[in-house]
């Protein structure tokens, strides 16, 4: 063996460096490709998203205005007044009424001009009537939609008088099942300048280079339709040959659908994503240009050089020192170069991600690991050594899965891979990686190793995870409402006509039972709609200043008989309790609903604490008041605690519980701007914190009084207005009972024409929310100024995302919530006809 002379010392110091340096390099660009792969992807997914998000904002607009067409198709009240108007054009009053109808169509959505053309193509009135005329084309269309009896969508047409506009034709028929064309049709004509101009001008994110096209294909053309619908500042139309594709739109009505990279008309690059529009011959494509898209990616690019260039100047040094230094400097060359992989080791020691490097046979013998390997708590020392192996890391769940994908990415020819699943730390956490795995060939591409990257990935997992029970909630919750919703409209009539039939079957009588069963199924039902609405939040409620130590004690007594004499019940309450703003009989749900889990937890007996407080907070609005209800019983896993608040979710037996009352508790805590939180453990008991907002001033125990009982009598008029005829039903006979004269109406249309043909004076309008077409709050806003002495009570099953203060009723909204009962309602109208 030779000796190891100064020369030869310096010779592997010099090869020991530069291997460094190689292996930094590879280490960096292996990183930073990885990144660029990552950085591209999501950009791209997001860029796709507000392309798929804008077309659908146009679909359902187009859907919208198709709703708005339909309104006027078999709509007795207009093909009335235009047959009027037809027979005598000197009907002012015939004329004055389709006028307002179309008025208020065209003003409530933003129509450029509604008109009203006969069978023949001849356009009779229009609002506004100070209109532009049209080439003809209109004519064409409405004597083609006449003929064949259904709404049509035009799609943009360039008027030489109009100019670019849209529209659509509703054919008016004189009965739903005539067989005969109607008198005309309706066209709406829509200005695309104004009604498209949201949409391809707003962009979600602050941007300099984003832009929305729509295109259509012409012949062997692209066409650029913003100019056209004057949106953007192009002045003229923009066509392009169907040879360039290249460009992302002659892509689009190519039919290529996703992401892209290309470059746009004038060259510059961009990433553009391709959506159709259902239902029209129109592409969407959003685009953004490169250099602001990857702009993050070339800063990465940047910082990724200068650390390469710092990399090869240390080697370069290094190599200089070592070549010019003599043999007594040897060491102190050899100090520093040590000093270089220490603090390499500390980077990777503090990085959250872990590489490694291990053999491809059997049982995956590890050859690498980095130290900081330890922060899952094993050795960097006892892994290589095989202690213990690497696959008894992997959750058991998913080692079979890891395995199999591993050998089927091999088999396929795969360089690289990736992989999620959990692995088992040593202190017993159940961690999620995100597996990076290259891998290594011989010459002969046999498999030798793999190598990669392995980064913890908890936290986003669990992010997700929390999203898509956000999501689900979110889904849950609109489904319950409107079932609820439609099964209230159910419940008013079963309960209304049970109640009425209990008042004319005498006692004694065999059928009474079974009514008095259907009455008292129907009530246990409005309970639970109740719940679903609650859960929902569409449950209307009304918000007062209240006490929560006032609502605690009134249910002490009810309470104590609900829970049982072996649960010995403790109220410990502030005296000097603040006051919130909540709905009273939801807070006693609050209360029974904890209670009532309490009891069930303590089979064999217990302690029941019910406890206020107020706690201050940093300023003024962050104070809260606690309510805490805490139970010795049996307590609950972090698995069970996960989801308690998940609709339809208990541990109650099958038949013992619906799994909406802790769901309820969340909505009505949510619905009153707090918080519920919730602390157990096995055998350790349970305790739930309610906080709710502290409100400053008002009266503490402001808790509203029992609704009489009984019909509350009148003698006024009533108009009804109700699109489910049996509802009109029960409604006319609940109020014609307690000795008011009632009229009804099936939509917002009918109750207008018959306001403006009523002899008599009407007291009071009685309407539906949600109908058809109008409205209740829209009929109630059209009718209140001509008639100032109206009064108004809105009824539904709940109250939609549209009505004003939906959820929490001021004292200007007067309200009764279906289902109701002969007594409420009358109680309720006679309320608001006996206020000034």
């Amino acid at each position: 063996m030779a000796p190891l002379t100064p020369t030869r010392l310096r010779a592997a110091a010099v090869g020991g460096v530069l291997l460094f340096c190689l292996m930094g390099l590879v280490l960096a660009w292996v990183s930073y490709q990885t990144y660029e792969q990552d950085y591209r992807h999501q950009t791209q997914a997001r860029l796709q998203a507000i392309a798929e998000m804008k077309a659908a904002e146009l679909e359902a607009w187009r859907h919208e205005r198709h709703a708005d067409a339909r309104f006027y198709v078999d709509n007795l009240t207009v093909v009335d007044l235009f047959e009027r108007v037809q027979r005598t054009p000197t009907d002012a009053r015939a004329r004055a009424s389709l006028v307002d109808l179309l008025s208020r169509m065209q003003l409530n959505h933003n129509y450029a001009q509604i008109a009203v053309f006969d069978a023949d193509g001849r356009q009779w009135l229009a609002v506004p009537v100070d209109g532009p005329d049209d080439d003809g084309h209109m004519a064409d269309e409405v004597r083609r939609v006449v003929a064949q009896g259904d709404v049509s969508f035009l799609d943009l047409h360039q008027d030489r008088n109009v100019g670019a506009h849209m529209g659509i034709v509703a054919p008016l028929r004189s009965r739903p099942d005539a067989a005969r064309p109607g008198p005309g049709a309706v066209v709406l004509r829509i200005d695309p300048s104004l009604a498209l101009e949201p949409f391809l001008t707003a962009w979600p994110v602050p941007s300099s280079s984003s832009e929305t096209l729509i295109v259509r294909r012409e012949g062997d053309e692209a066409v650029f339709l913003n100019a056209v619908l004057g949106v953007g500042q192009a002045a003229d139309i923009v066509r392009v040959p169907l040879s360039r594709t290249d460009l992302p739109a002659v892509r689009a009505v190519l039919g290529e659908i996703g992401a892209t990279e290309t470059v746009d008309r004038l060259g510059v690059p961009v990433v553009a994503a391709l959506v159709p529009i259902e239902g029209s011959a129109w592409f969407l494509v959003a685009k953004t240009a490169q250099a602001e898209l990857y702009g993050p990616l070339r800063e990465r690019a940047k910082v990724t050089v200068v650390m390469v260039v710092l990399l090869l100047a240390v080697g370069i040094a290094g190599v200089g020192l070592v070549w010019r230094g003599q043999t007594r400097h040897m060491a102190d060359s050899e100090s520093r170069l040590l000093e270089t992989l220490r603090s390499m080791a500390e980077v990777i020691e503090a990085s959250p991600v872990v590489l490694f490097r291990w053999r491809a046979v059997e049982g995956w013998p590890v050859e690498w690991v980095s130290s900081n390997v330890n922060q899952w708590g094993y050795s960097q020392t006892a892994l290589i050594a095989g202690d213990p192996p690497f696959p008894a890391l992997i959750h058991p769940a998913d080692r079979a899965r890891v395995i199999e994908e591993v050998q089927q990415f091999t088999e396929g020819g795969a360089e690289a891979f990736g992989q999620e699943y959990r692995i088992c730390a040593a202190d017993g956490r159940v961690l999620w990686l995100d597996d990076r795995t290259s891998v290594v060939r011989n010459q002969a591409g046999e498999v030798e190793a793999y190598k990669g990257m392995l980064t913890d990935i908890t936290e986003r997992r669990q992010l997700q995870a929390q999203f898509v029970q956000a999501q689900k909630m979110e889904t849950v919750g609109r489904l319950a409402g409107g079932v609820a919703h439609d099964f209230n409209n159910l419940l008013t009539v079963i309960n209304g006509y049970a109640e009425f039939a209990l008042t004319e079957i005498p006692e004694g009588d065999p059928l009474r039972e079974m009514v008095q069963e259907i009455y008292d199924a129907g009530q246990r039902a409005s309970g639970l709609t109740r719940q679903l609405l609650t859960f929902s939040r569409r449950q209307v409620v009304q918000l007062v200043s209240l006490n929560v130590n006032v609502v605690a004690e009134q249910m002490q007594k009810m309470l104590q008989r609900l829970i049982g004499e072996d649960i010995r019940m403790t109220f410990d309450l502030d005296p000097g309790l603040w006051s919130v703003k909540a709905d009273a009989g939801q807070l006693e749900q609050v209360i029974m609903n904890l209670a009532v889990n309490a009891r069930d937890a303590m089979p064999g007996g217990g302690t029941l604490v019910v406890t206020t407080r107020n706690i201050e907070g940093d300023n003024p609005a962050d104070d809260v008041v606690l309510l805490a209800v805490a139970d010795t019983g049996f307590g609950m896993d972090e698995a069970t605690q996960a989801q308690l608040f998940e609709p339809f979710f208990t541990t109650k037996k099958p038949g013992q519980g619906t799994g909406l009352g802790l769901a309820t508790v969340y909505g009505i805590v949510s619905q009153a701007g707090g918080r519920i939180e919730c602390s157990s453990a096995p055998d350790r008991g349970t305790t739930f914190r309610v906080y709710l907002p502290r409100l400053t001033g008002g009266d503490s125990d402001a808790v509203p009084g029992a609704a009489r009982e009984g019909l509350v009598r009148g003698h006024e008029r009533i108009l009804v207005v109700e699109d489910e005829e049996s509802l009109r039903r029960i409604a006319q006979r609940i109020l014609e009972a307690a000795g008011y004269t009632v009229v009804c109406a099936a939509n917002g249309v009918e109750a207008v024409a018959w306001l403006a043909d009523a002899e008599g004076q009407v007291d009071l309008l009685l309407t539906d929310v949600v109908m058809p077409g109008m409205s209740g709050h829209e009929l109630a806003a059209i009718v209140t100024p001509t008639y100032p002495t109206l009064k108004v009570v809105f009824t539904s099953g709940y109250l939609p995302e549209a009505f004003p203060a939906r959820g929490q009723l001021g004292p200007e909204v007067h309200f009764v919530a279906k289902p109701y009962s002969p007594s409420s309602l009358t109680a309720k109208v006679r309320d608001v006809l006996d206020r000034t």
